[in-house]
């Protein structure tokens, strides 16, 4: 199992901040650039042409290179965290109000948490949103464990997930768009969906972070997988379809991030999946995943 540290940032608003109704693309763009300034020695527009882009602090975290393969297949690549953010909906957070999102590392990345929150820290400062709404970074906790407070000094702690028991029926409760990619295409129809699709997509994403952020590098049997996956059969009558944007500054453009919400009921035997299911919660599935999306609870009350 990949291990990971999985933090609750809380930040306290000087300015006035509008959340957007998914927040994620905010953060991570504030971060990254955050990151790039603090990480960044050359300055190099372009990371790929940067003589230290397979070696530099910021592009193994934020825009983790791809491995050198010439199969198209494997030059995939994915970045070792996803930012958990509030419960979707837009809304006022005025000045002197505290709010929280979660921050979950992913394998070598965890060695690199005192940039990480320095990083965190000129964000808030920088400010959120277009208005730049400055705010102060109060503390990062681990669970009951604070990791991180202002002038103190950091403790980290790496976790393995402990894989669960699941029994005929496994729910899979869908917090954030669910983004899975079939045929070059987002599937937005509850029907086009099946536990392959799904499942398969899921260990395709452990994998290749294994591959990428961990200095163990097991191999999942696909294959077997596979076959498994196809014996589980779905319920998704309560997914709905949700339709949001984020502003990409890259691009200069709206970026649509359609997705499916709800529920997901496996029913079958998924004991070949119970890691990678449990891992799930913290890594996310489907594309847009470090943004926050994708991200499900498993049984909930």
């Amino acid at each position: 199992m990949l291990p990971i540290t999985r933090l609750i940032i809380t930040i306290q608003q000087q300015d006035d901040l509008r959340l957007p109704v998914h927040a994620g693309s905010m953060l991570r763009g504030a971060f990254g650039m955050a990151l790039k300034k603090l990480a960044c020695i050359t300055r190099h527009k372009d990371c790929t042409t940067c003589p230290l882009y397979r070696s530099c602090a910021y592009t193994q975290i934020f825009e983790t290179p791809p491995p050198i393969s010439d199969n198209p297949l494997t030059r995939q690549t994915a970045n070792p965290y996803v930012i958990q953010v509030p419960e979707m909906g837009s809304r006022l957070i005025e000045a002197g109000e505290t709010w929280q999102f979660g921050f979950n590392l992913v394998g070598k990345a965890i060695d690199q948490l005192p940039l990480i929150v320095y990083a965190w820290q000129r964000a808030c400062e920088g400010g959120f949103s277009k208005a730049q709404s400055r705010a102060k970074l109060i503390s990062v906790h681990q669970g009951e464990l604070l990791a991180y407070q202002a002038n103190s000094t950091l403790n980290i702690v790496k976790e393995q997930v402990a894989p669960r028991s699941y029994g005929k029926t496994t729910v899979l409760r869908f917090t954030s768009p669910l983004r899975l990619q079939h045929d070059g295409q987002i599937v937005l129809l509850r029907e086009e969906l099946t536990a392959s699709l799904l499942l398969m997509t899921l260990a395709r994403r452990v994998q290749k972070l294994t591959d990428l952020h961990s200095h163990d590098q097991p191999k999942l049997d696909f294959c077997h997988l596979k076959k498994q996956a196809e014996l589980i059969e779905l319920d998704t009558s309560t997914l709905q379809r949700m339709d949001i944007t984020r502003y990409s500054n890259r691009q200069q453009q709206l970026i649509e991030l359609d997705g499916l919400m709800g529920d997901i009921v496996l029913n079958g035997n998924v004991s070949d999946f119970s890691e990678l299911l449990s891992l799930g919660e913290h890594i996310h599935v489907g594309k847009t995943a470090t943004h926050g999306l994708g991200r499900y609870i498993i049984n909930p009350e």
